[in-house]
């Protein structure tokens, strides 16, 4: 309010004498807490019986979940591509308009506990490091690597490449 009133007194230009009127209304929407009458307020209770009704569905489907499982199954089993990473496969379900407040705690969860992935994925046991040169070990000595290929007629093992490596020594052949 203070901003709408000094926007409003800077476009004005009213001569020394001179006098307007600016209404201002001052109206809220909600009531203050202190005039509620909270005994009379609306509350919503939802009983506790044995009966089924439509709304027993709902609330197990809240209280257990099995959907969340069947939605991850089918996304990471491959029907919906290769198998993901956690994730990758917490946006694959977000295509596929799925969504729950847990999502990628529980596709984290569920991608560590998929034996095929533990057994044939690629796993680096080090710890990440800037990698290091190597200083050859004899000032002029050298390695050659040659690739050789395709050539035809193949191999008896059926190789089309040769690989041919040719150790040099510098120091040998200038002197």
């Amino acid at each position: 309010m203070p901003d709408v009133l000094a926007d409003l007194a800077t476009t004005l230009a009213l001569s020394e004498g001179e006098t307007t009127s600016i209404p201002v209304c001052n109206r809220s929407v909600l009531p203050s807490l202190d005039k509620c009458d909270h005994k009379n307020s609306n509350s919503i209770t939802i009983p506790t019986n044995d009966e089924e009704d439509w709304r027993t569905p709902l609330i197990e489907y809240l209280k257990h979940g099995e959907e969340v499982l069947e939605a991850m199954i089918e996304a990471y089993s491959g029907i919906c591509g290769a198998r993901q990473s956690g994730p990758k496969l917490h946006f694959r379900i977000k295509r596929m308009f799925y969504y729950w407040l847990t999502m990628v705690k529980d596709c984290l969860k569920y991608v560590k506990k998929c034996y095929s992935c533990q057994l044939y994925t690629n796993f680096i046991h080090q710890p990440l490091e800037p990698l290091h040169p190597i200083v050859a070990s004899w000032p002029f000595d050298a390695w050659g690597l040659d690739i050789v290929g395709p050539i035809t007629p193949k191999s008896s093992a059926g190789h089309i490449y040769i690989l041919a490596t040719i150790r040099v020594n510098i120091s040998e052949e200038m002197g």
